[in-house]
């Protein structure tokens, strides 16, 4: 049985804020069932708040059924991008680093890709869901000083542009280490309903927008062009 690894974030987890809840769930629709009844084995290694750090300690302690025949999907940098917002809130004049820097991120994830492939594991690298930088922007300033906030950012779409910067070093990794690339990003800009695709956090998808993840990691799976 061929043996199918997705390690990733809360996104792969199928995390979303619930409103009504007032907290983080995961959604029933991260089960990859299509995967599984076409055959796979399916291992989701994701956890909510993980960097690449965590990936390449994960990889390398997970031990595939047979790597030759293994499939790798990475889905990183989202958290990777963050900053301590309650630090810049207080000292809005500071200068301040991500959780991961991007020449680490760079490496690191280089790293990751190389160690799959060294073992003959075919690498797959997903591209970032989108945020929505009102609501994001809305969700880290709760409790804090949006003035402050918003003086270091210079303005709210540069919550966006710091983002998709870390998009474009995963496309540009996958370029260089010729892992196939499963682009999650593309459909939810295309689509008209993208804010029902977002959680009121600005960063998670919804529970449709879950669904939308999992429909194109299959296709892209079971299909591959």
């Amino acid at each position: 049985m061929q043996e199918i690894i997705i390690c990733g974030d809360s996104i792969m987890k199928g995390v979303i804020y619930d409103e009504e809840l007032n907290r983080y769930r995961t959604v029933k629709a991260r089960q990859f069932a299509r995967l599984k009844e076409s055959g796979y084995k399916v291992s989701l290694i994701a956890h909510m708040g993980k960097t690449i750090e965590y990936a390449l300690n994960a990889v390398k302690s997970f031990k595939p059924l047979n790597p030759e025949k293994a499939v790798a999907v990475l889905e990183f940098g989202g958290n990777d991008c963050d900053f301590d917002w309650q630090t810049v809130s207080d000292r809005p004049d500071g200068s301040f680093e991500p959780k991961t820097d991007e020449h680490k991120f760079c490496e690191m994830y280089r790293q990751c890709i190389q160690y799959l492939k060294s073992m003959g594991t075919k690498v797959y690298v997903a591209t970032l869901v989108p945020l929505d930088p009102g609501r994001y922007f809305k969700w880290i300033t709760q409790n804090k000083s949006c003035e402050n906030i918003l003086k270091w950012l210079g303005d709210i779409t540069m919550l966006y542009r710091w983002h998709e910067y870390y998009n474009e070093l995963v496309c540009m990794i996958a370029r260089e280490t010729g892992a196939m690339l499963i682009d999650l990003r593309t459909p939810f800009l295309k689509s008209h309903k993208l804010p029902s695709l977002i959680c009121s956090d600005g960063i998670h998808p919804s529970e449709a927008g879950h669904l939308m993840i999992e429909q194109i990691i299959e296709d892209s799976l079971l299909c591959p062009t």
